[in-house]
């Protein structure tokens, strides 16, 4: 199931605003045994978008120390699976462009006018991905199903009972070192889905599971995201554009309650330095302000609260955002473009200076909630914990 970018034209050949190569990936399936399906990302009801953007694969596979017995696995996370996302802990600007795991899969959004053929930097990629078995992983294929019925062809599913040697859902004979609490989450509603566990239209259960962890935090939160935007009806400005998520006053008032409390809480959370995209462009430029005004809410109400406490200290000392970034020296036998960025541009500069940002796509937290901790994959939250 592949987003469906209506403003891509494959008679004409036009990329699209999205540039998924969704039209490329479903005429490379055409014609084989492989049922690609493309979903709307327009409703007639709506006059904006959304979409999915749940990125989730289930197989069968083999079931360890058994000769013929076989079980599901999920995987679940923010990868996408498409140009330029795969990336190493190296984060390589220029020194792997044509060679190596970033072989002529140059992706760079970021940049105007950027290509492999001016050279890098390449967009460093920092990502989060998780693998799941038993019962969570049925869980991640239900998500799948009800989805595939909802927009799709549901005779081309194969049931799971006729699987052979399938294990089922619930198992008495799961292995000790398997003995995990995990619990899959989501973000979906009635357009994306057929059935919901609630009368409602909308599940939410991935905001309620952040809010509830971080009321049960005990001495510090580190979160990564893509987006760290909420909490508008405390904003200095645009109290009314919708950004109402509770993440971020939460956390503010964690903090606030510590402080009351004397007790020491740290706050990390780490963020791109802008979101995909040119940084002057507009729609960046909107997330970057409504991103601003969400800082500046939280440290004023911790601001407030060490105020009133008498204590001494600084907002800082309870809650850092952060941004990553990499600088590369030049190595032997790196790549020499056919051609260079127009001189005194951020495309120029970045090739002088050898430095660019790695952007951070992952969305989970990390609490210490008594060994309990909660990765959240955008549209799939894992919830572990120790037996």
């Amino acid at each position: 199931m592949l987003w469906d970018d209506e403003t891509s034209l494959p008679f004409v050949k036009n990329k699209g605003e999205l540039n998924n190569q969704d039209e490329e990936a479903f005429a490379f399936f055409n014609h084989t045994k492989v049922i690609c399906r493309k979903c709307p990302r327009l409703h007639r009801m709506f006059p904006t978008l959304f979409a999915h953007h749940q990125k989730t694969i289930t197989v069968d596979t083999k079931l360890p120390k058994s000769v013929d017995e076989r079980e599901l696995m999920s995987f679940v996370g923010g990868l996408d699976l498409c140009d330029g996302r795969y990336d190493t802990e190296q984060h390589s600007l220029f020194q792997t462009l044509i060679r190596e795991s970033h072989c002529y899969d140059f992706y760079q959004t970021s940049i105007k006018e950027a290509s492999l053929n001016k050279g890098g930097p390449r967009a460093p990629w920092h990502d989060a991905h998780a693998l799941v078995i038993g019962e969570a992983a049925w869980d991640v294929l239900t998500n799948f199903e009800q989805r595939w019925t909802k927009q799709c062809d549901p005779s081309f599913l194969i049931p799971s009972s006729t699987l052979a040697n399938l294990m089922p859902r619930t198992s008495s004979s799961t292995p000790i070192e398997r003995n995990w609490k995990v619990q899959i989450y989501r973000s979906i509603d009635h357009i994306s889905v057929g059935e919901l566990a609630t009368k409602s239209t909308v599940e939410r259960s991935i905001h309620e599971a952040y809010v509830e962890a971080i009321r049960r935090a005990e001495r510090f939160i580190y979160i990564e995201s893509q987006y760290f935007i909420g909490g508008c009806h405390w904003w200095k400005k645009d109290r009314h554009c919708g950004c109402t998520n509770l993440i971020p006053i939460e956390i503010a008032l964690k903090v606030v309650s510590k402080i009351k409390a004397k007790e020491r809480f740290g706050v990390y959370i780490v963020i791109p330095m802008w979101p995909e995209g040119e940084p002057e462009s507009e729609p960046v430029q909107d997330i970057l302000h409504w991103t601003r005004e969400t800082m500046a809410m939280m440290y004023r109400l911790i601001g407030e609260a060490i105020q009133e406490s008498g204590q001494l200290g600084h907002p800082r000392d309870y809650l850092n955002f952060f941004c990553l970034a990499n600088r590369e020296q030049k190595g032997s036998g790196e790549y020499l473009p056919l051609d260079s960025p127009q001189p005194e541009t951020q495309y120029w500069n970045a090739q002088k200076n050898r430095r660019f940002m790695v952007y951070v796509h992952s969305k989970f937290m990390i609490g210490n909630i008594e060994l309990f901790f909660t990765y959240n994959f955008l549209c799939d939250v894992l919830a572990f914990s120790s037996s």
